[in-house]
């Protein structure tokens, strides 16, 4: 029987990546997934951009490169795990053959689908870089450089590479005074708040912070995506607002999604616990549930989630899984310079899953997407046209 269900989720597999599953059968391999972290985990890997070149080339892997792709995963996995590697490889080698015979395939398709030139038009945006605006007025650009100490009567501010870090001057001052951090399109940026809190800022967003936490919290003010790694401090808890949630915490690892072009507020718990409020209810999450609120909604829907799907970003990948086309090229244009345009209102309801490097050229993206055969796409002055394969 159980053999059986092995072969029964390998085709499966091999449907998906072809993009000919049906609806019914991606229920079952949805449920295979959810099963274990195990599965998931395998799961991700398989359908990884990488993995799947790498297969092309060479239908086996070596168990230097089976140790090399389970130690990617361990490195994007946020908590520790002891797995026994023994038994990772004789479950992997279980879908490595007919997965290879699937990538022949594949590579076959591939080649038949030339590359539109215009394709490397579109770029990650980097015409400025991000912004650290001081409490005193003065804005100053965080270019890439050497490590450099910026100094105001209040603080100094290390900054190296892409992150800054703030040890506080004495003074008997007690106002509160704020400072903001703003990420263009194309960055993002560390940020290692006065009371050791760490923050990761993402793609088109803005923090405001004290330069020093006074009082019983300690509050900052979020536009758009954060991940946040709070110093454990039950007499002072820390509180992120956006346009209309507020998430309180004590000590924890959580992310925060509240763009101002989208409607819901996503708040995903990695450790710890955290309170989710708004005007109407509030919740209280436990590690992987997330809570989603939307302007209309009193009520704050909460689900259990893979978080790996929502804090990817950290590690520099897009991770997007069974999402909507329309909602992938939406993160995607926070990123990149592009606009969109479909020919057919349905194509954005496609269910696509992705898991690549976000400093990769586009064209990589869009050749990933149209390898599924369900989609196409073609350049015109920095628009991207979405049509039927």
């Amino acid at each position: 029987m159980e053999e059986r269900n092995s072969d029964n989720i390998k085709k499966l597999l091999l449907q998906y990546i072809t993009g000919t599953i049906e609806e019914e059968d991606l229920e079952i391999l949805t449920r295979w997934r959810q099963e274990s972290t195990r599965h998931e985990e395998l799961f991700q890997r398989l359908i990884a951009k990488d993995f799947l070149q790498k297969s092309r080339e060479r239908c086996v892997l070596s168990p230097q490169e089976a140790e090399k792709e389970w130690k990617q995963i361990r490195q994007r996995t946020f908590r520790k795990r002891r797995i026994r590697w023994q038994r990772f490889f004789r479950y992997a080698a279980l879908f490595v053959l007919p997965l290879c015979l699937c990538l022949v395939w594949l590579k076959q398709k591939q080649d038949h689908l030339p590359l539109d030139p215009f394709v490397q038009d579109i770029e990650v945006i980097k015409t400025t870089a991000p912004i650290l605006t001081l409490s005193d007025g003065r804005h100053i650009p965080l270019e890439t450089g050497a490590a450099e100490e910026i100094r105001s009567a209040h603080s100094s501010i290390l900054r190296t590479g892409d992150t800054l870090r703030y040890t506080l001057a004495e003074s008997p001052d007690t106002i509160i005074r704020y400072n903001t951090l703003t990420i263009p399109k194309g960055n993002d940026y560390h940020l290692m708040l006065s009371d050791g809190s760490v923050v990761y800022l993402n793609t088109s967003s803005r923090l405001r912070y004290p330069v020093r936490f006074s009082g019983k919290t300690r509050e900052v003010e979020l536009l758009g995506e954060g991940y946040f790694d709070v110093k454990h401090d039950p007499d002072h808890p820390f509180i992120v607002k956006t346009k209309d949630v507020a998430v309180k915490v004590l000590g924890t690892s959580f992310n925060v999604r509240a763009y101002q072009e989208e409607e819901a507020i996503y708040t995903t718990l990695v450790e710890g616990r955290v309170e989710v409020r708004n005007q109407q209810s509030e919740v209280i999450l436990s590690p992987s549930q997330q809570a989603v609120c939307t302007p209309e909604g009193r009520n704050i829907d909460v689900q259990t989630v893979n978080t790996d799907y929502y804090v990817g970003w950290i590690s520099g990948r897009f991770i997007f899984n069974n999402t909507r086309l329309d909602d992938i090229l939406t993160r995607l244009q926070q990123w990149y310079n592009f606009e969109v345009f479909y020919e057919k209102e349905e194509l954005k309801d496609l269910p696509f899953s992705l898991n690549i490097d976000k400093h990769k050229d586009f064209s990589h993206i869009l050749n990933a997407l149209e390898r599924t055969e369900r989609v196409r796409f073609s350049i015109k002055d920095k628009t991207v046209v979405v049509k039927n394969d």
